[in-house]
C-alpha cells in the first residue's frame, strides 16, 4: 500500500514539474528568448532608442493575461488601438487583387492583424499606452513622449498615406487564374515561411514581431531578403 502511494505521488510530482516547465515555457521564456534585447523589447533592457527607463517586463507592452482586447485576430492585446481613419490602400495596375481592403477605422471587434502592428508604428500613441497596465509598473516611464517620430523609417503614419506606396496588406492571397486571382503567386499549401492570416496578406505575414530570420535582425522578417528569397516566398516569377 505504501508503495503504491509513493508510486502515485512520484506520478503525480512527475506530472507537476512538467506542467510548471510548460506554463515557465510559454509565459514569457519561448517568446522572450527572441525578442529580448531587440527594438521591440521595449522594456529597460531593450536594443532601440524607445524603450521604458524602469519597466522590467517585456511581453505587457503588447499582451496581457487579463482585461485583454480581443477579437480573432488579436492575441490577448494589450496596446491601444489607434484611432486613424485611413492610412492609405495600395493601388497598381498589376496587382490582380481586388479586394485590398483600407486598414484605418477600425474597433477592437474589427480590427486585423495589421492594426496591431499600426497601434505603435503610425506614431499616434505612445507605445506605452496599455489597456491594462502592469501591476508592479503601472505607470511605466519613458524618454520623451514614448511615440515613434514621424521622421524615423518605422513611422508609418497617416500623414502622407505612408501605406500607398508599400507592399498591400489586408486582402485575400489567391493564387490561380481569373478575375481576383493571380497566376505568379506560390499555392496556398506550399507556403514556407510567410504567414497568412484567416487567407490574408497582413504586416504580420512578412514580420515577426517576436524574432528575425533575416541575418540584420532590424526588419523582423519570416524569411531571409538574402537573394529575395521573401520575395520568392509567394511570388513564383
Amino acid at each position: 500500500m505504501h508503495a503504491q502511494i509513493k508510486s502515485q505521488i512520484k506520478s503525480r510530482t512527475g506530472v507537476s514539474g512538467f506542467l510548471l516547465a510548460l506554463l515557465v515555457t510559454f509565459s514569457g521564456g519561448a517568446l522572450a528568448a527572441g525578442i529580448t534585447g531587440t527594438k521591440h523589447d521595449l522594456s529597460i533592457s531593450g536594443g532601440g532608442t524607445i524603450k521604458s527607463t524602469d519597466q522590467t517586463e517585456i511581453c505587457v507592452f503588447c499582451h496581457t493575461p487579463h482585461a485583454a482586447l480581443k477579437n480573432d485576430n488579436i492575441p490577448l492585446w494589450n496596446h491601444t488601438l489607434s484611432t486613424t481613419a485611413a492610412y492609405g490602400v495600395y493601388t497598381s495596375p498589376t496587382l490582380d487583387a481586388t479586394d485590398v481592403g483600407e486598414v484605418g477605422g477600425i474597433n477592437e471587434t474589427t480590427a486585423a492583424v495589421s492594426n496591431l502592428c499600426l497601434s505603435c508604428h503610425d506614431g499616434s500613441l505612445a507605445v506605452n499606452s496599455l489597456n491594462n497596465p502592469s501591476n508592479a509598473r503601472p505607470t511605466s516611464t519613458f524618454a520623451g513622449d514614448g511615440k515613434i517620430p514621424g521622421t524615423s523609417a518605422a513611422n508609418l503614419g497617416s500623414a502622407n498615406d505612408a501605406l500607398k506606396n508599400d507592399h498591400p496588406v489586408n486582402f485575400t492571397y489567391n493564387p490561380g487564374s481569373g478575375p481576383g486571382l493571380d497566376s505568379t503567386l506560390v499555392a496556398t499549401a506550399s507556403l514556407t515561411g510567410v504567414k497568412l492570416f484567416s487567407n490574408k496578406v497582413q504586416c504580420a505575414s512578412c514580420h515577426d514581431p517576436h524574432t528575425s530570420a533575416d541575418p540584420t535582425g532590424s526588419a523582423f522578417l519570416r524569411v531571409s531578403m538574402s537573394a529575395s528569397t521573401l520575395c520568392f516566398a509567394c511570388h513564383n516569377k
